[in-house]
Parts: structure tokens; sequence; C-alpha cells
């Protein structure tokens, strides 16, 4: 009559708010409704302090870079207005190459959200180009 618990998917979940980072696991589960009731879907979420720690490092590095080029073109930014909506990075059955590239993915994500916010970059960021790119491009 149903009940049967299984696993549909893990991973790590990111996010980024005003330059800090969260990373938690998340195990994404599913509970066989049966004959007589629906199918049940729920994810948990696990901290990760290690993977917290080595993706807020790779950020503090990209933060860096973009605080120098903002010394470097005497502008601002302003941090507070950063936000990354929590990602799941799907880990399961999955080669490390590839997890490392929605990885590298997501931290270009993450750069380019941060440099979006320099002051006055806006205006000189060709077209099509992401704002981490033209903020580098202008600082160098």
């Amino acid at each position: 009559f149903g009940g049967g618990r299984s696993i549909e998917g893990s991973g790590i979940a990111l996010g980024l708010n005003q330059g800090s980072v969260t990373a938690k696991n998340y195990t994404k589960m599913k509970e066989d409704g049966g004959w007589f009731s629906n199918d049940k879907t729920w994810t948990n979420f696990t901290s990760n302090s290690d993977a917290q720690a080595a993706v807020q490092s790779a950020v503090d590095s990209i933060k860096s870079t973009i605080n120098r080029s903002v010394v470097a073109m005497s502008t601002s930014i302003d941090m507070s207005l950063v936000k990354i909506a929590e990602t799941q990075i799907s880990t399961a059955g999955r080669k490390a190459e590839d997890i490392n590239k929605d990885l590298e993915a997501w931290l270009v994500s993450a750069a380019n959200e941060m440099a979006k916010n320099v002051t006055g970059l806006r205006e000189f960021a060709f077209y099509g180009e992401n704002a981490f790119d033209a903020l580098v491009r202008l600082s160098t």
C-alpha cells in the first residue's frame, strides 16, 4: 500500500548574501504514497563547514580582486546588495570534473553578481561582457 522511501538526488546547495557564502549538503527524498495517497517529496539539509570554508575562500579571493579594481578605478562597491539565491549542485553519481565545472560556473556567477554593484561600471562594459570581466579589463 505504499510508504517506500527513496533518495531522488543529493549534492551541495550554495548561496551568497552580502559576500558571505552558505554551503549545505542536501538530499532530495521521495515517499511513495501507494494506492490511496499522493507521493510526498522533500529535501533534507545538513551543514557542511568544510565546503563552506573552501567556497568562502574562493569568494574572498574574488572580493579581493574586485576591491583592488575598485581602488584602481577610484570608485566604490555596495556589497550589501549582493545576493544569490541558493543553487543546488548535484553530486550523486557524477564525475568530479563535472561537479567542478558546476562549482566554477557558480563562482563565475558570484563574481559577476558582486561586480555588478561597482558604481559606474555599467557605462563602460561592452555589450554582452559580464561585469567581472569588464571590471578587470578597466582596472588593468
